[in-house]
């Protein structure tokens, strides 16, 4: 979590909130505090609903992350969205 903490400084406590408006295919999620993380993904893939998947992600970051996942749309091309963000950041992907 420290690691973590380094790189993502602000807490997101209303991802949804945040997201609103926008297109998104991926986001990453730490519940530091949760004591079950199986139970905290099952939670999270309820409260997300099928268009999306819950996996659990252990090595994000060196040394490992713990308590953390990603959640990733179904329904965005991956290759799209990742020329969608070289494009934003302005790298020629040609």
């Amino acid at each position: 979590a420290d690691e973590a903490r380094k790189l993502f400084k602000h807490i997101v406590p209303d991802i949804p909130s945040v997201l609103e408006g926008r297109k998104c295919a991926k986001s990453y999620a730490t519940v530091a505090d949760s004591e079950d993380f199986e139970s905290t993904i099952e939670e999270m893939q309820k409260a997300a609903g099928s268009d999306w998947s819950v996996r659990q992600i252990k090595k994000l970051l060196p040394g490992g992350t713990t308590n953390t996942c990603e959640v990733q749309s179904n329904r965005v091309n991956k290759a799209d969205g990742l020329k969608a963000l070289c494009d934003a950041i302005q790298i020629d992907v040609a």
